[in-house]
């Protein structure tokens, strides 16, 4: 597994639409806010990024194609995208996998009881544990492939501690009764505001660290 991140703020939309394919672009324009479209273009810039990188002979742009659940792939590696505040992220897997950043959230208790199972709900004791939690769901929903058809407490993540250090990333196991797959999660410090959780399917070897992009 691989994971890249890079900072949005860095770079302009005219640069990178000459970094990603025409379904990008189009896509980037459905959004209303430019700085939208900014995060949509370098998740997908970041993508062929990684594509250059681990598979050299692979033309890029990329143009990935999805599944009735509407989950995007590519037909050599499987892969994630995802965007927030100043940062966009990607992952590359060999096994289906999720992954979301989150500037941290405000916690709202009521929230989490009505999406996290009561274990986790407790668990979340501020804003910090409740983000943690939250793109540790997000994360599995993306792996899966079913997105938000998923009810969020129809799964639960063990161990019920969400309190993430600095260069310390946290590990986790999902319990489900989805697919046969074991899904595997680890959550990463971005900086004091922002947290980065990953799921992979069938993989539990996380890299201890993410790499940093200049678009």
């Amino acid at each position: 597994m691989k994971l890249y991140i890079t900072d949005v703020s860095q770079t302009s939309i005219n640069h990178l639409r000459k970094l990603v394919d025409s379904v990008r672009i189009e896509k980037s324009r459905q959004y209303r806010h430019e700085s939208d479209q900014l995060r949509s273009l370098a998740a997908g810039a970041l993508l062929n990024y990684a594509v250059k990188e681990n598979f050299p002979k692979q033309n890029i742009p990329v143009t990935p194609t999805t599944d009735e659940f509407r989950k995007p792939h590519l037909d050599f590696t499987e892969f994630s995208l995802t965007h927030s505040g100043n940062y966009a992220a990607c992952a590359l897997c060999e096994n289906p996998v999720g992954i979301d950043i989150e500037h941290v959230r405000a916690y709202r208790p009521a929230i989490a009881k009505r999406f996290f199972t009561p274990k986790e709900s407790d668990a979340c004791v501020d804003a910090d544990t409740f983000t943690v939690c939250w793109t540790l769901k997000e994360s599995f929903l993306k792996a899966t492939g079913y997105g938000i058809r998923l009810p969020m407490d129809s799964f639960e993540i063990r161990p019920f501690s969400f309190t993430v250090k600095p260069n310390a990333p946290a590990d986790y196991e999902y319990t489900h009764s989805i697919d046969a797959h074991r899904y595997f999660g680890r959550t990463y410090v971005i900086n004091p505001q922002n947290y980065l959780s990953v799921c992979s399917a069938d993989n539990n070897e996380f890299p201890d660290s993410i790499h940093w992009v200049s678009l």
